[in-house]
């Protein structure tokens, strides 16, 4: 038997989860354990910080960490359902930490194909001078820099009768372009495919769980490089809804891509339209790396999600669509601009420019997330992370439960 103290439980709701995780590397190992009779709540969040802290990100280590680790009992309920999520978050992290010279937009569609073949998905891809006859000239834009080509990756899933569309960026890498970050800037800028890490996260997550949805993924995959085909600023570029876009800073690429994916996904019937992206530094400095920003035109989803998501300890926070800020994303040549003309409200105004792609803003949610942790806690190790996958999928199994 194992006598654990702790105190201060109520200062981060996580920390039933931090605990489990702490639990898990500190206990002696090769042993299996078991809780006492706790609140099923209590339980269930102990035994995830346990599985979480079983990720390491190993790929590219000579002398791979082997050390023995220690098992916790649990009901077979409770088992089937924390490995589902543990895999997709652990499957999402493994995207996110990998390499960018590892993972361009062509090994990423490959993973997406190898996801398809598992679970049974048809799996679609455009590729390179096809975006354009597809008319997808804004994901072509941004990643004709590159010599490994632009590419809109789409999955298609489920049987049930509720339609879910899933959007997720996928910047293989983002110097900026001409518009070049700082060092700095770009050092960790291998996670700017993170809202594509998300997308495929959830749709294998989607495919262990039965939920009743039929799902469309679409993931616009580029690398926003500086080369003589690049994009420049002052470009002006006619993007899949036909509106034209002024390129007023190349480093505000994200939206670009997503633009033509979200008028995508509002063409065909769908009950819901998600996106994830890591979008804007300026929602981490409104709230910090752990809470990622929301935005929908629906106030009982965003209601339903913000608290799901403090139950289950991946909490989201909603920030508001505030009209009158869309006069910062006026042009003067064109219908608007990729980049507001002030500095202020910067996740406002990109979640604006969203909006005008997207037909019925009541059926849709924009996730503004870190895909990251600069430090290391107990569970979440420095490095990739997951912010908003759980909180999502709990929304939707909530809603779509079959």
């Amino acid at each position: 038997k194992v006598l654990v103290g702790t105190q201060n439980i109520e200062d981060d709701p996580r920390n039933w989860i931090r605990l489990g995780a702490y639990l898990s590397t500190n206990l002696p190992k090769g042993k299996d354990y078991q809780l006492p009779s706790l609140d099923n709540v209590v339980q269930k969040e102990l035994a995830l910080g346990w599985g979480l802290a079983s990720y390491q990100f190993q790929r590219f280590k000579t002398n791979k960490n082997e050390t023995s680790r220690s098992s916790l009992v649990v009901d077979k309920d409770l088992s089937s359902k924390l490995e589902s999520e543990i895999a997709a978050v652990s499957f999402s992290r493994d995207l996110v930490n990998t390499p960018s010279n590892e993972l361009r937009p062509s090994h990423l569609s490959a993973i997406a194909e190898d996801l398809a073949k598992q679970y049974g998905l048809t799996c679609n891809v455009i590729i390179g001078d096809d975006l354009l006859t597809k008319n997808f000239p804004m994901i072509h834009a941004v990643g004709k820099g590159s010599d490994d080509a632009p590419r809109l990756i789409e999955l298609r899933g489920g049987s049930g009768k509720n339609k879910v569309t899933i959007v997720g960026k996928a910047v293989c890498f983002d110097t900026g372009g001409y518009d070049i970050k700082p060092s700095n800037g770009m050092r960790n800028m291998k996670k700017d495919m993170g809202g594509g890490a998300l997308s495929l996260g959830l749709t294998k997550w989607l495919c262990e769980e039965k939920l009743d949805i039929s799902f469309r993924v679409l993931i616009p995959a580029v690398e926003n490089r500086i080369s003589d085909k690049a994009f420049l600023p002052g470009d002006i570029i006619k993007t899949r809804l036909g509106k034209f876009v002024e390129i007023d800073n190349t480093d505000a690429e994200g939206r670009l891509v997503l633009c033509d994916a979200l008028a995508a996904a509002s063409e065909e019937d769908t009950d819901m339209i998600i996106d994830f992206a890591t979008l804007t530094g300026a929602c981490r400095v409104a709230l910090g790396p752990d809470m990622p920003g929301f935005f929908t035109g629906n106030d009982s989803w965003a209601n339903d999600l913000q608290a799901l998501s403090f139950e289950c300890k991946d909490p989201v926070w909603r920030l508001p669509l505030w009209r009158p800020y869309f006069n910062m994303l006026k042009s003067g040549p064109a219908d608007l601009v990729n980049s507001a003309s002030s500095g202020f409200a910067g996740a406002i105004t990109a979640a604006l420019y969203l909006k005008e792609f997207v037909k019925d803003a009541s059926k849709w949610m924009h996730f503004d997330t870190y895909c990251w942790s600069d430090d290391s806690k107990p569970g979440t190790p420095q490095g990739a992370d997951t912010q908003a996958l759980r909180a999502v999928f709990s929304f939707l199994e909530k809603k779509f439960r079959s």
